[in-house]
């Protein structure tokens, strides 16, 4: 509309001179122009178009007016006599660039997309710094698939015309096509932003791209601003929806994710779609963060049933598998693992899951035989021989995993995670001095290893080194203000020898605040809370951690601390049986069969554990 009002500004200055030689033709083309632009300013299109008819009838020689008169043309879709006006004007002056684009327009419009080119290419050549002749030309491109040229001409545009939202908002699309997030992120904010904020499309490609490049906390406030406007596409809403339940199970707010997944699954798409298949996905591993497993192998089973590709149905088991396994259903694990493993015996992965439920499940002999035919895989893979190494670690062969780990070594592969591995294993069984010497010399070779720092500082607590392993938390911080392992750590160390209480409660609430249905993360604030004395704290905490991750000695057993302090003698004790069930390490079992013992006198325990 703009633009048509340009072309008749200057067409009223070269008619408005010619009616001054009072030539009766050119006086009442001038009069019918004057109607018709008086027309179109009201939005009467239809009386513009009988208008610009009279006005070229009077004066046909005009290429201006011709291209005018085309324009209101293409507005009322009438494309084939837009296209002749166009053609005519081009005859009468063939360097009319305002024909050429018009008649660009409108071969694009028809799917004569060589020609659309070449016409936008034309009109560029006779007006340069055309805006709409370079953002023609970029819409063509990209409609096209020929984003490399799409991009040149939408960078073109936006050099011209810098305030142009839309045009921003166009070049990203196109560079998210290419793969290049961060440039695409760039353009899509200018647009937000130039646009004043509000705009669904832009706002949806904008959460979109956030989620490109991993600032997810910020997709889900984007989505959120697009679903609490209440406006748009009831499709594209579902959509959001469907974006924002993806972002929110990614942030580990799995609450807030089950409640959005539920709300767009009352009006699902088609069962067995991508887009089903992936929300349900979602829901099931949101299920399964806030504790409700059963509902979690529902789901994964009925998806594992319906899905048709492979690769949709390979995720939903061995999600199955995982969740079996957390319930302590070593068979029912196995059988899924094996499943897989014989469905892909090309892949080691598979048969390595396999290995480590036999082996959780107490069938040792069978999962040594798979280290065995990993040998050739490992042989080729560094990741692959380190989970071999642990699976020996696990197996009780302790000299015969720290082989392979030092093999790697002396290899140089894998760069620092072969150290951390090694470090890990001898943690594992409790070769403090071995683990700190094995850190240390990965640590002079991997000097900025935030991993093996902090492996180093669980040495030294486990040593009940405290300062020293303070020292290292500090440092791991320093460098890294928002590494929540480590503000856990540190924090529930602080807590558990009973010194500085209020930074602990903060590093701690960080760690929580970051992964809130962190069972580990959970325990060790309601740990800081009964330390602090502020037991109903403590007793919401640590029944929420409890209720995520319920197979923790540590967990239980701090809980069977707090019923205790509250002389709630019967709850404490079913939670020190359930530590006790749940102990793989001697001092575990120890201190809970020495509390279940001084439950019998109605005493509270003095709290002791260590962090998860």
């Amino acid at each position: 509309m703009k633009g048509s009002l340009a072309i008749f500004a200057v067409l009223l200055f070269s008619v408005v001179c010619v009616c001054a030689a009072e030539d009766h033709n050119l006086a009442q083309s001038y009069y019918h122009f004057s109607l018709a632009q008086w027309n179109l300013n009201d939005g009467k299109i239809d009386k513009a178009f009988e208008h610009f008819a009279r006005a070229v009838e009077y004066n046909p020689e005009d290429d201006r007016l011709r291209t005018a008169y085309a324009e209101v043309l293409v507005m009322l879709r009438r494309l084939g006599p837009a296209l002749a006006e166009c053609e005519k004007a081009l005859e009468i002056n063939p360097k009319n660039a305002a024909a050429h684009l018009i008649l660009a327009n409108v071969y694009f419009q028809t799917n004569r997309i060589d020609e659309a080119v070449e016409s936008a290419k034309r009109s560029i050549e006779f007006e340069p710094d055309s805006f709409r002749a370079f953002y023609l030309l970029a819409t063509i491109y990209d409609n096209r698939g020929q984003f490399d040229e799409a991009l040149e001409a939408y960078d073109r545009v936006t050099y011209l015309k810098p305030d142009a939202a839309r045009a921003h908002h166009s070049k990203a699309k196109v560079l998210k096509q290419k793969g290049r997030f961060e440039e695409a992120l760039e353009s899509a904010e200018r647009a937000d932003r130039i646009s004043g904020g509000g705009d669904l499309d832009f706002l949806g490609l904008l959460g979109e791209l956030y989620e490109r490049n991993n600032r997810v906390k910020e997709a889900v406030e984007t989505y959120r601003s697009i679903l609490g406007q209440r406006l748009g596409d009831p499709r594209h809403l579902q959509q959001v929806r469907f974006r924002l339940g993806s972002a929110l199970t990614d942030l580990r707010r799995f609450d807030e994710a089950v409640e959005i997944l539920q709300e767009f699954l009352k009006a699902p798409p088609a069962k067995e779609s991508p887009l089903y298949l992936e929300a349900n996905y979602n829901l099931a591993r949101s299920l399964s963060g806030i504790g409700e497993r059963d509902r979690a192998i529902a789901l994964y089973t009925e998806l594992a049933n319906i899905a048709t590709e492979e690769q949709y149905r390979d995720a939903f088991e061995v999600h199955l598998a995982l969740l079996y396994q957390d319930k302590g259903d070593h068979a029912r694990t196995v059988d899924l693992l094996r499943s897989l493993q014989e469905r892909h015996p090309e892949n080691p992965a598979y048969l390595l899951r396999l290995a480590f439920a036999l082996e959780q499940g107490g069938r040792d002999e069978e999962a040594l035989k798979i280290s065995e035919d990993l040998n050739e895989a490992a042989a080729k893979d560094p990741d692959i021989a380190i989970s071999r190494a642990q699976l020996l670690s696990d197996l009780g062969k302790v000299d015969e995993a720290l082989r392979i780990l030092n093999d790697l070594v002396d290899q140089g592969a894998g760069g620092d995670v072969i150290y951390s591995a090694m470090g890990q294993l001898l943690i594992d069984h409790k070769r403090f001095g071995d683990a700190e010497a094995a850190i240390k010399r990965g640590l002079d070779l991997h000097q900025g290893s935030e991993n093996l720092q902090f492996q180093l500082a669980a040495v030294y607590e486990r040593q009940k080194n405290f300062e020293r392993a303070e020292e290292q938390f500090r440092k791991i911080l320093d460098r890294n203000p928002t590494n929540h392992p480590a503000l856990n750590y540190l924090g529930y160390m602080l807590a558990d020898i009973g010194i500085q209480l209020d930074e602990a409660l903060m590093m701690v609430q960080k760690a929580v605040d970051s992964d809130p249905f962190n069972g580990a993360y959970l325990d060790s604030l309601g740990w800081v809370y009964f330390r602090l004395g502020k037991l109903d704290l403590a007793e919401m905490y640590l029944t929420k951690a409890v209720r995520v991750t319920d197979d923790d000695p540590t967990i239980f057993e701090h809980l069977g601390d707090l019923y205790a302090r509250l002389e709630r003698f019967t709850e404490a004790r079913s939670n020190y049986e359930a530590s006790l069930k749940f102990a793989t390490e001697d001092e575990e079992r120890q201190r809970a069969q020495q509390k279940l013992q001084d439950l019998q006198d109605a005493r509270s325990p003095g709290p002791t554990g260590r962090p998860d």
